[in-house]
């Protein structure tokens, strides 16, 4: 069965005792404030990006340059949420990139390159080990271009937290993917969907 927001949300967002900084793959969703629809729009069951839901897209390419562990595989940016799978790699084995970032699967129609104006302060520890703060730093980063762009410094854009699920298995892991790329053609019944 695919993942079903209308009962996930329900529940505890963080597994009890469970270690965020160990590798593995999770399933996670961010909601914009409000459900506030300024990352895109979707037309003829694709989505079109804003100039905001493309810093968004940006910054989460750039991902895989801050954190060397960290591997990107299906997302898509909808008018008010993003999901996306993220894959936390053993911080030992992990090794430096160079050359080109590799693209993740994504439901959006954007051609951004990546690196382009990558500034960004400095990280307050440099030895980043959880998904939650991994997450935080993107939000953080995707709130302040956005900002910039509105001359709204300090305002929120994202919802205070954020969903995720931990992958357990091959079958999981398809059926997030399924319902990454499904998502744009089942708009109008997402829960998030705001006429």
């Amino acid at each position: 069965m695919n993942y079903d927001p209308n009962t996930h949300h329900r529940r505890s967002i963080r597994l009890q005792d469970y270690d965020y900084s160990q590798a593995g793959a999770y399933f996670i969703t961010i909601c914009a404030l409000d459900r506030k629809m300024f990352l895109g729009d979707v037309r003829n069951e694709t989505v079109a990006l804003s100039s905001f839901g493309q810093i968004v897209h940006d910054w989460w390419y750039r991902l895989t340059i801050r954190f060397q562990f960290v591997e990107l595989d299906a997302f898509t940016i909808m008018p008010n949420h993003f999901h996306g799978i993220i894959v936390l790699h053993d911080r030992e084995s992990a090794t430096p990139r160079t050359g080109a970032v590799p693209a993740p699967q994504s439901t959006n129609d954007a051609r951004a390159n990546p690196r382009r104006g990558l500034v960004s302060k400095p990280l307050p520890n440099p030895n980043v080990q959880t998904l939650g703060q991994i997450i935080a730093y993107f939000k953080y980063l995707t709130t302040r271009d956005i900002n910039v762009v509105t001359h709204t410094p300090g305002e929120r854009i994202w919802q205070r937290n954020y969903y995720e699920h931990v992958i357990r298995d091959e079958k999981d892991l398809a059926e997030k993917r399924e319902y990454i790329i499904n998502n744009p053609l089942k708009w109008e019944l997402d829960r998030y969907y705001v006429r």
